[in-house]
């Protein structure tokens, strides 16, 4: 691709130049996909989609503005599998910009895509209204679930209860037999722990090995649940991963933050190791935990990381972890709750997660 690219850097048609566009297009696709160009490389392509849309008038709406709509739609992808979740939103919504008179479809797509990274930056009430959008007009079959799914989500973090009762069993009828009905069934099982503080069904779930939920995944989320909560005996219940898995699963750049952040949290009930390190170590996880995929996970590392600090008397840091985490739910609530994942209770005018055992 990069020979395609540099050979059309001076052509002046613009048919040419649009060819360097489909050629970028192609190399940030593989740079997505797991096929890595230099930094270099990476440099010289943006720059060159900024002199084509320049040199050949594609702004927005134009004959080839299409090509700049895939072009920011891959690069909003990178940045989001990088952590860099407003800098994804900010690439989507110039995506969209180009977008012109598209299908009714690529319009549902392009809402449906931008609701999840607003999910992810914690506008959970933008991103209900975009996938609401995207539902309701014409979003294909092969992401309807996942928008369904993601709706769910973004009405469990965000202390809309009412909404969630109401549209789970939309959100069950409309996915079906897919992969995707698991996720849905999660979903489920974290809300009712959510609001019943019962974690005993959830690790049910998670031990019983003829369910999909026994997934690694959901374990994974399932021990972030156990280090969060006012038991220290739920997370000593929770089924085991092995650490082939966690290795298997750190792999994946949408849980090397996770994973990172587990660590950090387990090893910081490790008295043989320094208690500086073991501070300096959970420091960064937390620092890392703003890219996780999914805000959901950022929000479980934050409450883990409290009840840690709070059970050794680090009173000073387990302020500040406290006033992440009630930012954070504040901004997905619209303000309405402190407590997103309903762990939390409010003294006068103080806020405190319940008391750690």
């Amino acid at each position: 691709c990069m020979v395609h690219i540099n050979a059309g850097v001076d052509k002046k048609c613009p048919i040419d130049q649009a060819r360097v566009l489909i050629y970028i297009n192609h190399a940030l696709l593989c740079h997505e996909r797991g096929e890595p160009v230099s930094a270099t490389a990476m440099k010289l392509m943006l720059r060159l989609v900024n002199l084509v849309a320049l040199a050949n008038g594609l702004k927005e709406r134009s004959k080839f503005s299409f090509l700049l709509t895939d072009t920011h739609g891959i690069l909003s992808q990178i940045a989001r599998r990088n952590g860099e979740h407003f800098e994804a939103a900010w690439e989507m919504l110039c995506g969209i910009e180009h977008l012109g008179d598209g299908s009714a479809a690529q319009e549902a797509f392009f809402s449906y895509s931008q609701g999840i990274r607003q999910l992810r930056i914690g506008n959970a009430h933008r991103a209900i209204k975009l996938l609401d959008v995207a539902l309701a007009g014409g979003l294909d079959a092969t992401h309807r679930p996942r928008a369904h799914y993601t709706k769910l989500l973004a009405l469990r973090i965000s202390s809309r209860a009412s909404d969630f009762a109401s549209f789970l069993p939309e959100a069950k009828l409309a996915v079906g037999n897919t992969p995707t009905t698991t996720d849905i069934a999660w979903q489920e099982i974290c809300w009712e722990l959510q609001t019943s503080h019962n974690m005993k069904p959830m690790i049910a779930a998670l031990k019983d090995t003829a369910s999909p939920l026994h997934n690694v995944y959901y374990r994974l989320e399932g021990c972030l649940w156990g280090l969060a909560t006012n038991s220290k005996s739920n997370y000593a219940t929770c089924p085991p991963i092995s650490r082939d898995e966690l290795a298997l699963v750190a792999k994946s750049p949408a849980f090397v933050a996770v994973c990172k952040g587990l660590a950090a949290i387990e090893n910081f009930y490790d008295h043989r190791a320094p208690q500086e390190k073991r501070l300096q170590a959970l420091g960064a996880a937390l620092v890392a935990a703003r890219r996780c995929f999914g805000v959901e996970f950022e929000l479980l590392l934050l409450a883990g990381a409290w009840r840690a600090l709070i059970r050794h008397r680090k009173t000073g840091f387990a302020d500040l972890v406290l006033d992440e985490y009630i930012t954070l739910s504040r901004r997905l609530s619209d303000g309405r709750s402190d407590d997103v994942l309903g762990m939390a209770r409010i003294v006068g005018e103080k806020t405190t997660l319940n008391k750690a055992s």
